[in-house]
């Protein structure tokens, strides 16, 4: 892939989509332990690069991706794989459908689960992990096993879903409630990964 140009990153939950050139994407997904290092420059690559899974260099800056699972697809079969066709919107991008996001939570598989498995669940939406499902709980005055079926669909889709998805690419916006700044935005939020507009 030497001098294949990097045309977009796009990220869809833990899924990560690079596109290079015309034919190609790498397809990157971090799991539970993956991580990211970006070095300025062609500098001589650190210790332990060897164990990368990824390492992706560019003219301005060398990437190594650390216990992801990364491969090359071709860009036409990415609208076909169902590991990313199953996924619900991303809450971070651009333009975010609060009704399609709704109507995916209150489908019938759905009806008898707790408000916190339906926030997990990507295929409603994607994006939200423990930390934010537990704060907008909190913040909201729900217990994580309320069943979803007794949180009013408004309730949902503005105080939920609305509250981290407004603020679009720069982030959400209930990471500066005092709670949670309190107690989890100089350990945890890093708001490079919330900006999905780079």
């Amino acid at each position: 892939l030497q001098g294949e140009t990097v045309g977009s990153v796009e990220a869809l939950g833990k899924h990560l989509l690079i596109a290079l050139g015309e034919r190609w994407a790498l397809h990157v997904h971090l799991a539970m332990r993956g991580r990211w290092r970006t070095y300025a420059g062609r500098a001589p690559l650190p210790r332990g690069a060897e164990g990368a899974t990824l390492l992706l260099c560019t003219d301005t800056s060398t990437h190594l991706c650390f216990r992801g699972r990364a491969e090359l697809q071709r860009r036409s079969r990415l609208a076909l794989d169902p590991r990313l066709t199953r996924l619900g919107q991303d809450l971070l991008a651009p333009q975010v459908d609060m009704a399609a996001i709704v109507r995916r939570a209150r489908a019938p598989q759905r009806a008898q689960r707790s408000i916190g498995e339906v926030l997990l669940d990507q295929r409603v939406a994607c994006g939200l992990g423990n930390v934010y499902k537990s704060e907008l709980c909190f913040l909201l005055g729900l217990h994580p096993f309320t069943p979803a079926s007794a949180v009013d669909d408004e309730t949902l889709a503005l105080d939920v879903i609305d509250r981290v998805a407004r603020n679009g690419s720069s982030g959400a916006i209930f990471i500066g409630d005092s709670h949670t700044f309190s107690h989890f935005k100089t350990a945890l939020y890093h708001p490079q990964l919330a900006d999905r507009s780079r």
